[in-house]
């Protein structure tokens, strides 16, 4: 139903350009761009992130602290650029990174953890700990 819609739509579009003069077979060229970029972007959201793409886009340190100042925040303090060093283009580039791993969404203005996210989280929390405990771990293997 969704695609028949939206088959319409582009029908009608393309006529009432087609009686504004435009040319049809560039018009045609590009609504069928539009339709595969459309298509590629639906078919990218609905794969999985695998856990390399996750594990890459938290390696790096800034990503980390962004990450984990979103999961702090839960959404309600916004971000400020100059405490984490970052220039608004490496803030957004890692923003969208991590939207695109899947760790992070936007919903209304606010940048909130995915269910992904939250679990990844936690697991980082609980590798920190381990972490800090290292030398009674080792002394007890």
């Amino acid at each position: 139903m969704q695609r028949k819609c939206t088959q319409v739509r582009t029908a009608r579009s393309i006529s009432r350009r087609l009686t504004a003069g435009h040319n049809s077979i560039e018009l045609l060229r590009k609504t069928r761009l539009d339709e595969s970029r459309k298509l590629r972007a639906m078919n990218a959201s609905l794969a999985p992130p695998s856990i390399t793409d996750v594990l890459k886009k938290i390696s790096d340190d800034k990503a980390l602290s962004l990450f984990n100042s979103i999961a702090i925040s839960r959404g309600f303090r916004n971000i400020i650029l100059r405490e984490m060093n970052l220039s608004p283009k490496q803030y957004y580039s890692r923003l969208s990174g991590l939207v695109d791993a899947g760790l992070i969404r936007k919903f209304e203005g606010r940048y909130l953890l995915t269910l992904v996210g939250k679990i990844v989280y936690n697991a980082q929390i609980n590798i920190g700990k381990a972490l800090s405990y290292y030398w009674k771990l080792k002394a007890i293997e």
